[in-house]
């Protein structure tokens, strides 16, 4: 590539390719924020911004400045108030979760899925991760349905 960004035959392909890919991840993480995880996940990255400006006026607060409690104080309700704001719709996530994992974890399916945990497990004696990811769910998750449907 050029130093005017062109590729070796002068028609700028790789240049353009480039750009096209940097706004294609542009609009999936677009995509990706509008979707309840995503505004779980840009919550939490302001509440770790806002941590960092408590951190700062907690540090200013020993230079004796009068307006620090007054500061230290709106950063605090702002954090209560964005960390109430991620509780919610994080609950609201995990029962939307659990509805999906309901309908998914039939009692057929836990059986079959239980004597697939099983035949793993005894085939290759594996440590409980190494099986989970072979299996493709949680012990915790199979331990839950075992128990609702009392097997």
């Amino acid at each position: 590539m050029s130093y005017y960004g062109e590729d070796s035959d002068g028609t700028g392909r790789d240049v353009r390719d480039h750009i096209q890919q940097q706004l294609d991840g542009d609009k999936a993480r677009e995509a990706y924020e509008q979707t309840p995880k995503g505004q779980v996940s840009k919550l939490n990255s302001q509440i770790n911004r806002l941590e960092k400006d408590r951190l700062y006026w907690l540090i200013e607060g020993q230079t004796g400045r009068s307006d620090i409690p007054t500061k230290l104080a709106e950063v605090e309700a702002q954090i209560a108030a964005v960390t109430a704001e991620r509780d919610a719709l994080g609950a609201e996530l995990d029962t939307q979760e659990r509805i999906e994992q309901d309908a998914e974890w039939t009692k057929e399916v836990t059986v079959s899925r239980r004597a697939e945990w099983n035949k793993v497990a005894q085939a290759h004696k594996w440590p409980q991760g190494k099986i989970e990811h072979e299996v493709g769910f949680k012990m915790d998750t199979l331990k839950h349905y075992i128990a609702k449907w009392e097997l």
